[in-house]
């Protein structure tokens, strides 16, 4: 499983590269981001189209890592209290099974036993 996890891996290595090789006149244009909001305009310095992409491809995997571990640790308190609640079912269980019946004196059909 490894070796092909590592062979999928160079194969995307090698497409990128060929894609890059491919588009380096247009990732290497300057260019400048900015707004404007009638009441506040600002612009970026001018950079390198790659350095932009390479920016929000990070900022990116960021806000997916985070939102990955808020959700982990949401999923961990939900099975915590899931274990808890089991727990406590459990014991409940345990404690009945350890009651005496009442109908111990009873037979299969309802019926007392005559001895």
């Amino acid at each position: 499983m490894r070796f092909i996890q590592i062979f999928f891996l160079i194969i995307l290595i090698f497409f990128l590269m060929i894609i890059y090789a491919q588009n380096i006149q247009t990732l290497q244009q300057t260019i400048a981001l900015g707004y404007d909001l009638h009441w506040h305009a600002w612009t970026t310095p001018p950079l390198k189209l790659y350095f932009f992409l390479l920016f929000f491809f990070v900022l990116g995997a960021f806000s997916v890592f985070f939102l990955l571990v808020f959700e982990t640790l949401r999923f961990k308190a939900q099975a915590s209290r899931y274990k808890k609640q089991a727990a406590k079912l459990e014991a409940e269980v345990n404690s009945l099974r350890t009651l005496p019946s009442e109908d111990a004196g009873l037979g299969a059909q309802g019926e007392e036993h005559s001895s």
